[in-house]
This record gives structure tokens, C-alpha cells and sequence, in this order.
């Protein structure tokens, strides 16, 4: 089918982020704002890659080409570790007026610096949020239990203080890379029309899974999680001021990133293209068109996961056309 031909090679990244608030920022010193810390760190990667494309068969019988393309990336951050990555594909034609085409790999997103170290960011919600506020009216006894024996609050306890929420990196939290798989398959139409033109019509379906997806859950997730015992991995990410003198029993969620969403996008990829000498130049008709089927998104494992499909932002159709004249050096 041809000479075989590969490409492999080593690449070395670093990157950094330091983004210093004002000191009196960083102090609580400006009325009507909250207090912000320092964004500050850095990351770098080792890799090393390769693609290797087979092509078997050309110009014979019942293949006029049978090509399979290979390819493969072993990765390795300083952040969170090694991770390898894939993809296999192949390309049939039967006759050269149609293609058979699919690939399927894997791949992966490392956390951005700022998800990794986002300096603490307050902020302060109502203090009816607090699982124990008005702890003698609370009727579940799994969230009385816990404010009773784990935060130790009197059984009279009253909560007078606002809910202190920081928003913060998940470096500490041992943020790790999102990672997918992708599957891809369809056909290239290519009709002999002799002099009318020539003409290309493909249509692709694809599949795009992720999963761990960076995400920061909200304060009341984590807080219900945490308190009524369906997600205790949560209470790390809660911490209790003692009901001691000079303590309160104040209450501050630390908002970090974590891996914890799911992201699937099934959709059909159509693209056409007609061009035909006409006059002294050519016309070039074309059109891409997507048509989402799915797009889901969960990002609580206890909610039910959100088809967002027509909704706002999310069109089940979206394309783009163009119609042109290329004419020597002008295209219209």
C-alpha cells in the first residue's frame, strides 16, 4: 500500500501562575469586598509522543486504500503524575467514490494552574444554610447526631453568624487531570459527476466521554453531603469553630476544586462542499452542520444528571455555510 511513515518526538513544559492581591485585599481592608490570597504556583510536564500510519492496501481490487494511523503520548506532571494517552484510526475506501473512516482514543486535560492554586477567596452566605442552625427544631436524626457528637454543640445550639465560604484550589485536595475517551466513525461521498462539478458529501457520528471532571461543588451540596451521611468523603471540606469560650461554633466550607463531573456530547457531523468551473474562475459552494443528540452534564453524583440539549447556548443544530468565486489571486 506505500511506504510507512512515523513522527516521534520529546517535548519539556513549565508554566506558573502569580497573581498577588492588594495587601489590604489580602487583609480584609477594603469595605464591600471579600478577602483574597495569593494565586501562586507552578507546574511542568515531560512528554514524549509518536504516530506511526500503516498504509496496507492501494489500488487493488475491492480497495482502492486501507490505511491505519497509530499514535500514542506518555505524559508526566509534576502536579499529579504520569498518565499515557492513545488513539487508533483507519481509512477504507472500497472505490474511490466512497470512504469508510473511525478512530477511537483517549485523552485527557491536566488541572490549570489557577484550579490548582487559587489563593483562599472569601465569602459569606445566610446562616440558615448551617445543617445545626436551630439545632432543638432539626427532625432528621443523622444531622442532629453529628452536631451533637462531632461538632459537640449544645442541643440548644442557635447559629449568629454568617456561613463563611472560601473558594480555593485543589492542589491540596490531590487534583488530578481530567481524563475522555472519543469514538468517531462515518463515510466520505465522492460521485463521479464529470464535467458538472465536483462534489463531497461526509457524514460523521461522534462520542465524547469525560470523566473526572474539574469541578467545585456548591456550599449546600457539600454541606448536605457531609451532615445527613450520604457523601461523609464530603465533611473534609467542612471545618467547625469549638462551641468553647471564645468560640461560637462559626461555620466555614472550603469550596475546592475537585474531580468530580461527568461529561458526555454525542452528536452527527455533516459536511458538504460542490465547486465548478464557471466562467474564468471557479465556484465553491460548502456547508458544515452539526446536530447535537446528547450533551450531559452531572456534576453532583447524587443529582440526576442534565441533558442541556436546546437549551440556551446548547442548539440541537448549529452550522455555518459559504458560498464563493476564486478568480486568480482574488477569492470572493
Amino acid at each position: 500500500g506505500g511506504e510507512p511513515q512515523g513522527a516521534f518526538g520529546f517535548e519539556y513544559r513549565k508554566s506558573r501562575i502569580d497573581d498577588t492581591p492588594s495587601t489590604n485585599t489580602q487583609i480584609g481592608n477594603l469595605a464591600g469586598f471579600t478577602t483574597s490570597l495569593p494565586t501562586r504556583g507552578s507546574d511542568n510536564v515531560w512528554e514524549a509522543f509518536g504516530e506511526v500510519e500503516l498504509p496496507v492496501l492501494r489500488n487493488v481490487p475491492f480497495a482502492e486504500e486501507l490505511t491505519f494511523n497509530v499514535s500514542g503520548r506518555y505524559t508526566d506532571y509534576k502536579s499529579y503524575g504520569s498518565d499515557t494517552t492513545y488513539k487508533v484510526g483507519g481509512l477504507y475506501s472500497p472505490t474511490r467514490w466512497l470512504s469508510l473512516r473511525g478512530s477511537y482514543g483517549t485523552s485527557y486535560r491536566a488541572p490549570a494552574l489557577f484550579e490548582q492554586f487559587l489563593g483562599a477567596t472569601s465569602g459569606f452566605l445566610p446562616s440558615n444554610i448551617d445543617p445545626c442552625d436551630d439545632l432543638a427544631s432539626v427532625n432528621n436524626p443523622t444531622v442532629a447526631n453529628r452536631c451533637l457528637t462531632v461538632d459537640n454543640l449544645p442541643a440548644n445550639f442557635v447559629q449568629n453568624n454568617s456561613v463563611t465560604v472560601l473558594q480555593l484550589g485543589g492542589a491540596e485536595a490531590n487534583l488530578k487531570a481530567e481524563t475522555s475517551k472519543n469514538l468517531t466513525f462515518g463515510t466520505v461521498f465522492q460521485p463521479p459527476l464529470g464535467s458538472f462539478g465536483n462534489l463531497s458529501l461526509a457524514v460523521d457520528y461522534f462520542r465524547i466521554e469525560i470523566n473526572d471532571g474539574v469541578a467545585q461543588l456548591s456550599s449546600t451540596t457539600l454541606l448536605n453531603g457531609c451532615y445527613n451521611g450520604s457523601r461523609p468523603e464530603y465533611c473534609v471540606f467542612i471545618d467547625r469553630e469549638p462551641f468553647t469560650i471564645p468560640g461560637t461554633g462559626a461555620l466555614t466550607v472550603n469550596q475546592r476544586y475537585i474531580n468530580i463531573a461527568t461529561d458526555i456530547v454525542k452528536g452527527i457531523d455533516f459536511v458538504a462542499r460542490f465547486d465548478k468551473d464557471i466562467g474564468p474562475g471557479k465556484l465553491d459552494i460548502g456547508a458544515n452542520v452539526v446536530h447535537i443528540l446528547d450533551r450531559i452534564n452531572q456534576t453532583n453524583p447524587d443529582s440526576e444528571a442534565t441533558n442541556f440539549v436546546g437549551s440556551i447556548g446548547n442548539p440541537k443544530w448549529a452550522g455555518v455555510g459559504h458560498i464563493g468565486y476564486d478568480i486568480g489571486p482574488w477569492y470572493v
